[in-house]
């Protein structure tokens, strides 16, 4: 996924190593911004949902997809990586 978290004009990149965690890189420098462990295993997808918690910085939304379990679906803050809403 991308998104500009850095305010930096340029899309940023999400990946996300499943049940491990998500980095933010800047695609202008190559810098990692931010890196977040994941406290689920299940968690698989990425994806910038807005600014959830509006404080300027597009936020982050982890899914997991798996269709034998309860949706499941963590919102982290592209300013910090805290836990918005889990």
């Amino acid at each position: 996924a991308v998104a500009d978290l850095d305010g930096d004009g340029a899309a940023d990149l999400l990946s996300i190593t499943p049940g491990v965690q998500v980095r933010v890189r800047s695609v202008a420098s190559g810098a990692v911004l931010l890196s977040i462990p994941l406290s689920s295993s299940g968690l698989q997808q990425v994806s910038d949902v807005g600014d959830v918690d509006a404080d300027g910085v597009p936020d982050i939304a982890l899914g997991d997809p798996t269709p034998t379990t309860s949706a499941h679906v963590v919102v982290y803050s592209g300013a910090n990586g805290s836990t918005i809403y889990t």
